[in-house]
């Protein structure tokens, strides 16, 4: 097998790797409510097969079930994006919307204590 024939397979394996992860449904809603609850007793998790969240509450969820999530690796644990992030993210799209009269809204809306909750209402 020549150098070539090596890159070629190499990448025939990416693209078959690539073609795999595109077959799994995922639940985009409950992966984005993954990404944004970042609240310490909530626990997320992937599951590569179905696709689907899993979210664990401590003191609600048994515990036993937490230990099996974390061990079967068909799982991806999903860490949440901080607050400063996502914070930044909403600065990061008011600074692409055109004109200073839409754009003073969403500022005052992210303005100051509660501007999630300001800004989800």
């Amino acid at each position: 097998m020549n150098e070539n024939d090596v890159g070629q397979d190499r990448q025939d394996k990416q693209d078959k790797q690539d073609q795999e992860e595109l077959d799994v449904p995922v639940a985009w809603e409950a992966l984005e409510d993954a990404f944004e609850n970042n609240a310490p007793e909530v626990h997320s998790y992937l599951h590569f097969d179905t696709g689907e969240v899993i979210r664990i509450v401590d003191g609600v969820a048994d515990p036993s079930m937490h230990t099996r999530i974390i061990g079967d690796s068909r799982y991806l644990r999903i860490d949440p994006v901080s607050s400063r992030e996502q914070y930044r993210g909403m600065g990061r799209f008011i600074a692409t919307v055109e004109g200073e009269a839409l754009r003073r809204r969403p500022n005052i809306a992210i303005d100051g204590k509660r501007a999630f909750r300001r800004v989800k209402d």
